[in-house]
């Protein structure tokens, strides 16, 4: 049967440059990945995406290492955005079989863009997931944005379904708990469902690229704008918390927790983070002879916000763990909370996407919560 591509394409370009004024991306979907992903899906409407480039490939080869070990069944989800052909043959002959899609539309809007600095372009290319995560979620697509520094501790599925039973967009924290966790906001992972209220706050959330002028592009927006009115919305956004996100701020190897995702955030020193991110991935990976390696986070504090993690680790900094956050903690929820309905035609093994991300449509609006950030 035909599928829609509603929101992957816009007037011309996805991005124009007005005189005077910033790079931007025009409004809409980025032009071609909807039908890229079309073609790449054979039966379940779920995708995962990262923007990558060569040298962020180290990164995303430790999320794909991870992915391989504790949840296989997601790397036919994945796709991996680039912005040219030889980065594209370079990614295939890395890693053979990752789905990979060249954003033309970027290619051409960065080659025309002689004037533009590297704060424009890193803002460009910042708020260009808030038009990926559109254009995939108006085409009914329940979908994943990345940042290539991500590991997965084990498989994200429950994770995602869960999360989005009640809410229509996850977002991530640099730590905390509770009301602590939603300041601390960021976009470096965001997963969403295409119920109609992701569609409509996520084509707000886009099209705001054009009129915002604060600090922090995207997630700038996020904070300012959205947060403030999440108990005005139809919408329900639910921010996790280091619990089940961690990354070198919040990072404890002593804890019984186990966070799901552990990401790079607290590293802003490329050489630092990329160890960082291989301890992590060391973590995860079948152990040698010598069993897991100790985590060591001395290696990486001259590159890293020692300073910061300090204060994430106590109590005092991180905000008083309250379980009855909604969204922030959430617990386990049985099958009996979720009936198995696929949103896909697949039937499968138990940790295909299908069969855990099956509530694609959300619930009805009486049975939704509303008040889900810093309640």
């Amino acid at each position: 049967s035909p599928r829609r591509s509603a929101g992957s394409s816009s007037s011309s370009s996805s991005a124009r440059r007005a005189s005077g004024s910033a790079l931007r991306n025009g409004e809409g979907g980025v032009p071609g990945l909807v039908e890229h992903v079309d073609a790449a899906t054979d039966t379940t409407r779920f995708r995962m995406i990262s923007f990558c480039n060569q040298a962020y490939w180290p990164f995303a080869h430790g999320m794909l290492q991870s992915m391989q070990f504790t949840a296989p069944t997601l790397v036919p989800f994945w796709t991996v955005i680039v912005a040219d052909d030889e980065t594209k043959a370079f990614v295939e002959k890395e890693a053979p079989g990752v789905d990979v899609f060249v954003d033309l539309d970027l290619q051409r809007v960065v080659a025309e863009a002689d004037d533009a600095d590297v704060g424009d372009l890193k803002k460009l290319l910042s708020w260009r997931r808030m038009h990926a995560l559109h254009g995939l979620v108006q085409a009914d697509y329940t979908a994943v944005f990345l940042e290539p520094d991500v590991v997965f501790t084990k498989n994200p599925l429950q994770l995602f379904h869960d999360m989005l039973l009640d809410a229509d967009i996850v977002a991530t924290s640099d730590y905390g708990f509770g009301a602590d966790a939603v300041r601390r906001v960021n976009t470096k992972v965001l997963f969403a469902k295409p119920s109609d209220e992701a569609k409509k706050l996520l084509d707000v959330w886009q099209r705001a690229e054009n009129a915002y002028r604060g600090e922090d592009a995207e997630r700038g927006f996020l904070v300012n704008e959205i947060l403030p009115s999440a108990d005005r919305m139809e919408a329900a956004i639910h921010v996790l918390d280091q619990k089940t996100v961690a990354n070198y701020l919040s990072h404890d190897a002593t804890s019984r927790d186990a966070p799901t995702i552990i990401t790079g955030t607290g590293c802003d020193d490329v050489n630092y983070k990329l160890n960082w991110m291989n301890q992590m991935v060391l973590q995860v990976l079948p152990a040698g002879p010598e069993g897991v390696p100790a985590v060591d986070y001395e290696t990486v504090r001259e590159g890293c916000d020692y300073k910061t993690r300090l204060e994430a680790l106590t109590p005092s900094g991180r905000g008083k763990k309250s379980a009855g956050t909604p969204g922030l903690n959430p617990a386990k929820r049985g099958e009996k909370d979720a009936p198995a309905r696929g949103f896909g035609e697949q039937q499968g093994a138990a940790d295909a996407p299908g069969n855990h991300l099956s509530r694609s449509r959300g619930r009805s609006r009486g049975s939704r919560r509303r008040r889900d950030v810093g309640e």
